[in-house]
């Protein structure tokens, strides 16, 4: 298939991609290829620059409009921990997202095969079983309050990597006393 067109969209760094058959297709996050580098290869863990989650609750709206619905799939809800192991790591890797006073939020397990990775985290504090009772949020489970988060991965022997992520929240997210 033919591409007439690529474009890094300027807020998020998703790659848009536009082809002759008339399809887009939509790269996300690929602010990572940015920080490749040739040690990436060499170095046992890379963990790439996280870019700000968004907090907010899905809420129904109620009705359709037009002549049908469009759906289509969307990017995972929450932090993104992108890295990239260049042979596999036994067991796995562990993620740890601390607040700023360094009291732990949450455990996170990712893959340890060879390769890029990416886990998600959804936003949620301790456990995610915690559902909030207002019917408009739909059930979802509590999410954090706004602010920075120190992530650090760990991968069998290899040194911690440690990075920051920012949690923004669109309005109305933490209204209620959340």
């Amino acid at each position: 298939m033919a591409v007439d067109d690529i474009h890094v969209q300027p807020r998020d760094l998703d790659l848009v991609i536009g082809t002759h058959g008339r399809s887009v297709y939509v790269l996300d996050g690929a602010q990572v290829f940015e920080e490749w580098t040739p040690r990436v290869l060499e170095d046992t863990l890379s963990f790439f620059t996280p870019r700000t989650a968004w907090a907010w609750h899905k809420r129904p709206l109620g009705g359709k409009w037009g002549s049908a619905e469009f759906s289509a799939r969307n990017p995972a809800f929450g932090a993104w921990f992108d890295y990239f192991v260049p042979r596999e790591v036994a067991g796995g890797v562990t993620i740890t997202v601390a607040d700023s006073a360094g009291r732990t939020v949450r455990r996170l397990d990712g893959p340890g095969a060879a390769g890029f990775q990416r886990v998600v985290w959804d936003l949620t504090a301790g456990d995610p079983k915690t559902r909030i009772r207002r019917r408009e949020w739909s059930g979802q489970a509590p999410l954090v309050r706004p602010g920075r988060y120190r992530v650090t991965i760990a991968a069998g022997s290899a040194r911690v990597r440690e990075q920051w992520v920012e949690v923004r929240a669109l309005p109305g997210t933490h209204s209620g006393g959340l």
